[in-house]
């Protein structure tokens, strides 16, 4: 249950803002907006969807600079009295890679997001607070 996500949540890193808002579309979707602001200009923009379908539950990503959505299935939730995660992962079987977000529910309307790609040394861990 993904609820929780309804709002507008907001990440500091360094000098640059990320912002996530989240609504109830129906009861199989979620739609979301994401974007970067740095020195006051946006510089990505995404649509976001979560979408429940007969073969399982999505995390849709609508990059602006794209003309195809971005598909990544929802394959893990772990829950305890601290946290709520939930996992979506992509296979790029033609360049043998694997791409994987992590959403997790903290305490006190926060939020802790995880990216990790394949050609990141690292994986990209941002904490987000809500503030709508």
């Amino acid at each position: 249950n993904l609820i929780w996500l309804q709002g507008e949540w907001h990440a500091q890193k360094d000098s640059i803002l990320f912002i996530e808002t989240w609504k109830m579309h129906d009861d199989s979707t979620m739609l979301g907006k994401g974007s970067i602001v740095e020195g006051g200009d946006t510089s990505v923009f995404e649509n976001l969807q979560l979408k429940q379908q007969k073969d399982g539950l999505f995390y849709v990503v609508n990059l602006t600079n794209k003309p195809n959505a971005i598909y990544f299935r929802f394959i893990e939730q772990k829950t305890n009295a601290r946290a709520a995660s939930f996992l979506f992962q992509r296979v790029d079987t033609i360049a043998n890679s694997l791409f994987q977000i992590q959403y997790e529910q903290l305490l006190n309307d926060k939020m802790r997001v995880e990216l990790s790609m394949p050609d990141a040394k690292q994986k990209e861990l941002l904490e987000f607070k809500q503030v709508k």
